[in-house]
C-alpha cells in the first residue's frame, strides 16, 4: 500500500485540480491563470496561488512542530498531502499561462526536502506531469524507504 500511495495521492490530486478548474478535455490545451482563476473549494473561493500555498503552509506546520510525527498517522497525512501539492503544481506547471512568474514560490520545497531527506528529494524531482509506469514504480519504491527512514528516525 505504501508503494502506491505516494502515485494515488498525486495523480488523484491531478483530477481534482482539473475538475476545480472545470477542465474537462487535456487534449484541447487547457490554459488558465495561477493568480486570477477562481477555485471553489470547500474552504471557500481562492486563487489557484492562495489554495496551493496555503496547502503547503499547512505541511510547514505540520512537520515542523517538534512533536511530529506522533505516530504513523500523522506521518502518513503530511505525505499525502505532500503528494497532493504536487500533483496540483504539476497542473499548473502544465497548463498555467503565468506558472513562470510563480514557479519559484509554488515550487520550493527546501523545508521538505531537508526534513525528508535525500530520496524525498528524488521524488520530488520525478513527480512532474502525468508519470509513466516506470517512474510510479521508482517513486513508490522510494516513498517506502522514505517512510522506513521516518519511522526509525521517530521511533514509531
Amino acid at each position: 500500500m505504501a508503494k502506491n500511495r505516494a502515485f494515488t495521492e498525486y495523480h488523484a490530486s491531478q483530477i481534482e485540480m482539473l475538475k476545480l478548474l472545470e477542465i474537462e478535455f487535456i487534449l484541447d490545451k487547457p490554459s488558465f491563470s495561477v493568480s486570477n482563476t477562481i477555485v471553489s473549494t470547500i474552504l471557500g473561493d481562492k486563487t489557484v496561488f492562495r489554495y496551493i500555498k496555503e496547502e503547503l503552509e499547512g505541511i510547514r506546520n505540520l512537520i515542523s512542530n517538534e512533536k511530529f510525527p506522533k505516530d504513523i498517522k500523522e506521518l502518513s497525512t503530511a505525505l499525502g498531502m505532500i503528494f497532493n501539492s504536487l500533483g496540483r503544481i504539476s497542473i499548473c506547471r502544465m497548463y498555467a499561462s503565468d506558472y513562470a512568474i510563480y514557479k519559484k514560490e509554488l515550487e520550493n520545497m527546501e523545508f521538505i526536502k531537508s526534513y525528508f531527506g535525500g530520496n524525498f528529494t528524488k521524488i520530488i524531482n520525478d513527480m512532474v506531469g502525468f508519470l509513466d509506469k516506470e517512474t510510479q514504480i521508482k517513486i513508490g519504491n522510494l516513498n517506502y524507504l522514505v517512510l522506513e527512514e521516518q519511522i526509525k528516525k521517530s521511533g514509531l
